[in-house]
């Protein structure tokens, strides 16, 4: 597949589009570039902004409405140029776009890519932040470190897919245990850590447990298979 500087590539196949695989084609020595052919090419005309574009790109709606239009044999669906052609949006002047890129760059610096929760830099910042509310409002405040057991194993034996797939999973279980005012974040390949405002040590044991709960609970179904999982604490 051929692109240029600027443009907008988007993975075509399963299970790559429904995992937000894409990128902005930039530094392309030549400003060239050659890929695979499981990619969709998008160029943006001159009043529209790259980085606005690939932001609607890996929006919740642009994936889900794709995936409705794969076709092909399971392993192998891919999402065809239709989709792309007469997909519809509203594009807000170019201003307006590059403001909107902007901010959502500084905002994702903060986000782990694979599972959507705080990355190391984000989880910092908000545990600044409820740790000096803690201090300043005298009340207590748990801190979780949750290591996920076998990541290796699950990789050796079900590949990165499926690695990949059970970290994602896990996050969205530890978050579905969480309040609002709680913070979650990937501290490394397989370490999450979980700070819970207004806990005991009792209640930050209570937490912890329920993390352990929501994740052991029931095996995660992945394109790779049924894979049982389980944390420490």
């Amino acid at each position: 597949t051929y692109f240029r500087e600027g443009d907008v590539v988007v993975a075509k196949i399963t299970p790559c589009f429904e995992n937000w695989k894409g990128s902005v084609a930039e530094g392309l020595k030549n400003g060239l570039g050659f890929g695979t052919t499981e990619l969709h090419v998008i160029r943006p005309a001159n009043d529209l902004d790259r980085r606005y574009l690939f932001y609607l790109t890996i929006t919740h709606a642009f994936r889900s409405i794709g995936t409705s239009y794969m076709y092909g044999a399971d392993g192998q669906k891919r999402v065809p140029d239709d989709f792309f052609r007469n997909f519809r949006h509203p594009f807000p002047p170019n201003e307006a776009q590059c403001a909107i890129a902007a901010f959502l760059d500084r905002e994702t610096a903060r986000i782990d890519a694979l599972t959507g929760v705080a990355n190391r830099r984000g989880f910092r910042e908000a545990a600044v932040r409820e740790l000096a509310a803690a201090e300043r409002d005298g009340r207590p405040l748990g801190v979780a470190f949750v290591d996920l057991d076998g990541l290796k194993v699950i990789n050796d034996t079900y590949g990165r897919l499926g690695g990949d797939s059970v970290l994602r999973e896990v996050a969205r279980r530890l978050l579905s245990a969480m309040r609002a005012y709680d913070a979650l974040g990937r501290h490394g390949g397989d370490e999450f850590l979980a700070v819970v405002s207004r806990c005991d040590a009792v209640g930050a044991v209570s937490f912890a447990e329920s993390f352990r709960a929501r994740v052991d609970r029931k095996a995660i179904d992945t394109s790779e298979g049924l894979i049982p999982t389980t944390v420490s604490l």
